[in-house]
């Protein structure tokens, strides 16, 4: 006598004959429930996926088709914890997942095997009965039956001679349709995840924290490129993985040198890199715009402005001098990745002199900083 597989249990009576009774026998079948293994922990990132995308407008399809994937991935693990088909010479009992459907074998015209992602599942139907899919026998990812086709036959052979015809679906829809929704929710995910934006991404390189702009501006640069400086005003001095920190310095005569740097990070929709460029474009326009102004007196100020070659990804300075003191303003804005760096200069002396001290500070700061 044959065994029955591991996910079906069997019952007879033992005083069948030899050549009927081990076909006739009643059949109580379970679907294996060793593709849970993958299923359930499959619910987590899919889950995770839909709560990130859901309520996004731009997203409206794709939200929609992960609703549909999640739903029937739920009901698929749904189906191996409570599926049961029952099967006797009156006909089928069967249970996906709540209630039990009776079908008699004179409402049943075929069995239809229809393919899937990994495996195979079983449907009925007739003029009586609706197309329905039957928990077991079933095969899917590690839930392979060997005795699939014998389950089947015994099946059939318990409707007698005028039972249902076995067919095959050649069509193989549902298995296009199953992939089609697996390409759905790995593009969603790498959507989300973007790992080209990651710093581990070959050509990323990204600063995750800056150092204190007064670590790098400190008190001996600033006793060296002014008069007398007094105490650094700094925000966020102490804080070295802020996204921004800065530091200034006064001297008696109202000169300033001050340094600013900030960091963008890198989100789920965008890399640091391609958020920070409108942060330096902004700063870049504040400062072109005062030099703007500045230039449009000319009786009063001599400016000269443009970019600094060699200084970070890109670079600008404007150079303001003052006709009657003779004063130098430096503004300088550079931007290397995800960081920005903004210094300003005021110096009593020649302007391509302040000029130099300038980028030479935006130079150490971007020294400083680690990109990975």
């Amino acid at each position: 006598m044959a065994v029955p597989p591991a996910d079906r249990s069997t019952t007879e009576d033992e005083t069948g004959d030899e050549t009927g009774g081990a076909a006739r026998r009643p059949l109580a079948l379970r679907p294996s429930r060793r593709p849970l293994v993958w299923a359930v922990p499959l619910l987590v990132p899919a889950a995770y996926i839909e709560v990130r995308v859901f309520g996004e407008f731009r997203l409206f399809f794709l939200n929609n088709a992960l609703i549909v994937g999640l739903v029937f991935l739920v009901a698929m693990v749904l189906k191996l914890l409570r599926g049961r088909t029952d099967a006797d010479a009156v006909g089928v009992r069967n249970r996906l997942v709540g209630r039990t459907k009776r079908m008699a074998w004179s409402e049943i015209s075929e069995l239809t095997v229809t393919p899937t992602l990994f495996g195979r599942v079983v449907t009925v139907r007739g003029q009586a009965v609706r197309r329905t899919m039957l928990a077991a026998p079933r095969e899917g990812l590690l839930g392979r039956d060997p005795d699939f086709d014998e389950t089947l036959r015994a099946m059939r052979a318990l409707a007698g001679a005028r039972g249902p015809r076995v067919t095959d679906n050649v069509h193989r829809s549902a298995r296009i349709t199953y992939w089609a929704m697996i390409a759905v929710f790995l593009g969603a995910g790498v959507f989300l995840w973007r790992p080209w934006l990651e710093t581990w991404w070959p050509g990323v390189d990204e600063a995750t924290e800056l150092p204190r702009a007064c670590a790098v501006a400190d008190p001996a640069t600033a006793a060296r490129l002014l008069p007398a400086p007094g105490r650094p005003a700094a925000r966020e001095r102490d804080m070295r993985y802020s996204e921004s920190s800065d530091c200034r310095y006064r001297d008696a005569d109202d000169r300033v040198l001050a340094l600013q740097l900030d960091l963008d990070q890198r989100t789920n929709s965008s890399g640091g890199a391609a958020q920070i460029r409108d942060d330096y474009a902004t700063a870049l326009r504040i400062e072109a715009d005062a030099a703007r102004s500045r230039a449009a007196h000319p009786d009063e100020w001599t400016v000269t402005t443009g970019g600094v070659p060699g200084l970070g990804d890109e670079a600008w300075r404007s150079v303001s001098v003052g006709r009657s003191d003779g004063e130098a303003e430096v503004r300088l804005v550079a931007r290397r990745a995800n960081v920005v760096v903004q210094v300003r200069y005021d110096a009593k002396r020649p302007a391509d002199q302040a000029a130099s001290e300038a980028a030479a500070l935006a130079r150490r700061a971007l020294d400083r900083i680690e990109f990975r």
